[in-house]
């Protein structure tokens, strides 16, 4: 194998997994998110911290998913889609409980009044769209309507023309 064939092979490698990138840009956002708020939780102890835990643990899950990806054709997001999932149903439950006598008990962190449940219902409300449009970017991937995967068949095409 050539040098030029392993260049090639590589940018072709690359290109396939860059179809992942914008996932793995979010799911690193949110596993920073979750620390920050499994963190705050040590504030006030309560069994609200078993959320931020899971979401935790599914980020790395997904993220360990992601890395094995590289190189390979097929595309299995299996436990990347159930945590993009179960961060949305999480973030939904928290922007409704924003607006509750509970949010002290979620955000220890923050005074109970109008600015901070505000301020916390507007990052919510960020990482649910972040959240939504991960799920939609999955569901493009499987059925391979995304831009990276067209970038990597004209490239695959282009590289066995040469």
């Amino acid at each position: 194998m050539g040098c030029s064939s392993q260049r090639r092979e590589t940018a072709l490698k690359n290109t396939f997994f860059n179809r992942f990138l914008l996932l793995r840009y979010s799911i690193a956002l949110f596993f920073f998110g979750n620390i920050y708020w499994l963190l705050i939780q040590f504030i006030r102890p309560s069994l609200v911290v078993i959320f931020p835990i899971i979401l935790v643990v599914f980020s790395i899950l997904a993220t360990v998913e992601q890395f094995r990806l590289y190189g390979k054709r097929s595309v299995r997001l299996g436990i990347t889609q159930m945590f993009v999932r179960l961060q949305a149903v999480i973030s939904t439950g928290l922007l409704v409980l924003t607006w509750t006598s509970w949010f002290t008990y979620l955000f220890p962190i923050f005074e109970n009044n109008q600015v901070a449940r505000v301020f916390v219902f507007i990052v919510l409300l960020l990482g649910l769209v972040i959240s939504l449009l991960d799920i939609r970017r999955i569901q493009d991937i499987y059925q391979q309507k995304d831009k990276a995967y067209q970038r990597f068949i004209q490239l695959e095409k282009s590289s066995l023309n040469l």
